[in-house]
């Protein structure tokens, strides 16, 4: 059976490889059969500069690759690291009224870096203050959007836009950061749903 994969092994010394891998260990590139290129994260001159590089095995039959910077850096596209307590501005759409706010556990050790991860939840105001986990939220740039576990058959899903990424260095509060679209779901649909904007704290 003729093999799905072939490899290429870059090696540290060969030039700008030099610079993706700097610190690393040489690193073995697996291509799918037809696949002639391949995205690898590395750096520039430093380990705080990283950037993507686009490997293109120019002849994969003979093993030969070069490989070039593309422009961007990832470092860019990582999630923002956000984290405190969201409330509802002013009256709450009808179904929502019910919700004392929202945690995001931000990217630390205690967020999504624990074990198991900790993305945050939505708090009811409830005698028993129900929790409802979120699941991975995802970041797109300042766009936003949630789910969360489902507690009794009910669960809630969030979706829109940090109108700033700058409110936790500058603690601002009481100003709206966050809004978008939030529902409230049963057996697969959506019992409430309503527009809403979130100011910020962050909390103890």
């Amino acid at each position: 059976m003729k093999k799905i994969f072939f490899s290429i092994l870059l090696l540290f010394s060969l030039g700008s490889l030099g610079l993706i891998f700097a610190k690393q260990s040489p690193k073995r590139v697996y291509f799918k059969k037809g696949r002639t290129e391949i995205s690898l994260p590395g750096y520039l001159k430093s380990g705080k500069d990283a950037a993507n590089y686009l490997a293109r095995a120019a002849k994969a039959r003979r093993q030969t690759i070069s490989v070039s910077a593309v422009a961007g850096n990832p470092a860019e596209s990582q999630p923002p690291d956000i984290y405190g307590y969201f409330f509802i501005q002013g009256k709450a759409p009808v179904g929502f009224a019910d919700i004392d706010h929202i945690n995001l556990g931000g990217s630390g050790e205690y967020g999504a870096g624990a074990k198991p991860p900790y993305y945050g939840q939505i708090r009811l105001k409830n005698k028993a203050q129900t929790d409802y986990k979120l699941l991975k939220p995802t970041f797109n740039g300042k766009n936003f959007s949630f789910k969360t576990k489902s507690v009794n058959g009910v669960s809630y899903e969030f979706n829109g836009t940090f109108i700033r990424l700058d409110f936790i260095e500058k603690e601002l509060q009481d100003t709206p950061v966050l809004s978008g679209t939030l529902k409230k779901i049963k057996a697969g649909k959506a019992i409430a749903q309503g527009k809403v904007n979130f100011t910020w704290e962050l909390g103890d």
